[in-house]
């Protein structure tokens, strides 16, 4: 299968999820509204075999940052 059509297939599940439910339970029981569902952006792993993984994102302070305990597969943008 082509790339392109690969594509199409996917924009087309991720439409017919979102036009269909308003939330999604995903494996590990946390609970996905469709709007954070078409925030979410496709990860490929396997690119950089032996790298660390980084599953989540957050935006906050340096004085956020400094109170808490950084978790290794988290990136954090230090604003303000």
């Amino acid at each position: 299968m082509s790339r392109a059509r690969d594509l199409a297939n996917k924009v087309e599940l991720l439409n017919a999820i979102t036009a269909t439910a308003s939330e999604l339970n995903i494996l590990d029981g946390a609970t996905v509204t469709s709007a954070e569902l078409n925030r979410m952006v496709e990860s490929n792993t396997a690119l950089a075999a032996g790298s660390d993984q980084i599953t989540n994102v957050v935006s906050l302070t340096q004085a956020e940052y400094d109170a808490l305990t950084p978790n290794a597969s988290t990136l954090y943008m230090i604003v303000g």
